[in-house]
């Protein structure tokens, strides 16, 4: 059986979800900041990019400003990059809207 946090986590998954696949409602389209929390750790951040598969670049929302380049291609070419296969699979490796 189900308990009540275990439920309360079930639907803040299923929340996080339906935010990311909202791209149209994002504050700050085409990013979304996300975090990944990490056992005796700071969450760890990164945003992610609308721009088909969902892919999560490890920077900070704030530090988009002072990343090289004029185009998002240009300022994320140099960052680390995870792209998964759909939402489901991001949000179940642990990935929430921030």
């Amino acid at each position: 059986m189900n308990t009540r946090a275990e439920k309360l986590q079930a639907r803040h998954r299923q929340l996080d979800l339906e935010r990311m696949k909202a791209h149209n409602d994002w504050p700050m389209w085409p990013v979304l900041p996300i975090k990944k929390r990490v056992k005796n750790s700071s969450p760890e951040c990164a945003i992610l990019f609308a721009d088909g598969r969902p892919t999560v670049i490890k920077t900070g929302l704030y530090a988009l400003d002072d990343l090289p380049g004029k185009s998002y291609a240009e300022k994320f070419a140099g960052l680390q990059k995870q792209e998964y296969p759909t939402f489901e699979a991001l949000v179940a490796d642990g990935w929430e809207v921030d």
